[in-house]
């Protein structure tokens, strides 16, 4: 039951908190940095010339492995 009451509990506080967009500060900006918002932003990439038609993002969980020296030498000569 406790776990329940906090698990609500943390995520009514995560709602209220995504309610507000607010920039983070900034303590070096520029008159065209500062005009910036969610309602005006750049629609298009800056560099057109440089889009990857086919790309795979990164994100996620990933198997990794830390493995002794003489596995790792094994592993290299394979390659």
């Amino acid at each position: 039951m406790y776990k329940l009451l906090t698990s609500i509990l943390a995520l009514a506080a995560l709602a209220a908190q995504a309610q507000d967009y607010k920039p983070a500060p900034v303590s070096l900006s520029t008159k065209w940095g500062r005009a910036v918002s969610p309602d005006n932003v750049w629609q298009q990439h800056p560099r057109p010339q440089m889009q990857r038609a086919d790309w795979q993002h990164l994100n996620g969980l990933w198997n990794y492995s830390v493995q002794k020296k003489a596995q790792e030498s094994r592993l290299n000569m394979r390659v």
